[in-house]
C-alpha cells in the first residue's frame, strides 16, 4: 500500500473512502493475528451502516480506489474543506462543458452572419477574431 493515496475501506455493511496514513505504533496483521487500523468516528459509523450498535469488530477489506472512482471520493471525505474543494472542482468542470457546448452551438450562426450577411449587422460584436 502507498502512504497518502485514496483507498476504499469496505465492511459487509458499508463503504468509506479515505487517504490512509501509516503509523509505526500500529502493528500489521498476518495469517495468525489480525491487524489494527484506526478509523475516524464518522467512518466507523458509516462502516456499521449508521446503526446504533457500533461496538462489534468489523472485518474490513482495503483496496485502492480505481481511477474512475477517484474524482467522486473527494465528495465523501469527512473534512468539509476537502468536500467543498471537490464540489467546486466538479462545478468548474460542468460550467466549462456548458461553455464549450454553447460555443459549438454559436459557430454556425457566426458563419452564416459573416459569410452571407443575411442576419444584418451584429448587435454586440463580430464573430471574427480581432
Amino acid at each position: 500500500m502507498a502512504h497518502g493515496e485514496w483507498f476504499e475501506v469496505s465492511s459487509d455493511r458499508g463503504t468509506i473512502y479515505r487517504m490512509l496514513r501509516f503509523s509505526p505504533n500500529i502493528v500489521k496483521g498476518d495469517d495468525h493475528k489480525p491487524g489494527t487500523m484506526v478509523i475516524d468516528w464518522i467512518g466507523w459509523i458509516d462502516l456499521h451502516n449508521r446503526d446504533e450498535d457500533v461496538d462489534a469488530p468489523l472485518k474490513l477489506t482495503v483496496s485502492r480506489v480505481q481511477a474512475w472512482k477517484r474524482p467522486w471520493a473527494y465528495l465523501k471525505h469527512p473534512d468539509p474543506a476537502v468536500r467543498l474543494s471537490g464540489w467546486l472542482g466538479w462545478a468548474s468542470v460542468v460550467l466549462g462543458l456548458i461553455a464549450l457546448a454553447l460555443s459549438l452551438v454559436a459557430l454556425p450562426y457566426c458563419w452564416i452572419g459573416e459569410h452571407i450577411g443575411s442576419l444584418g449587422p451584429p448587435i454586440v460584436g463580430s464573430c471574427r477574431a480581432s
